[in-house]
């Protein structure tokens, strides 16, 4: 049976505005949610869906693997 776990990722969050997109280290912190939901090792696949041109950005320059995908219409 294959599990599928999807990352909501909205930019335009309320109260902590790019919450996303800001830096941990040399990371951001999609990605660092990205690459823990991975290591746990529960999911046969890990997608992103997000309705922001940055996150989307993000993930198409290779910050996440091409299996990752975004989605505009949550």
């Amino acid at each position: 049976m294959e599990i599928i776990a999807i990352i909501p990722a909205r930019c335009q969050a309320s109260r902590f505005l790019g919450k996303l997109m800001q830096k941990l280290e040399r990371t951001t912190v999609i990605a660092h949610t990205y690459q823990n939901v991975m290591a746990a090792g529960l999911f046969s696949e890990v997608l992103v869906a997000t309705d922001s041109d940055a996150i989307q950005n993000e993930i198409e320059n290779g910050c996440l693997p091409s299996s990752s995908y975004w989605n505009r219409h949550l």
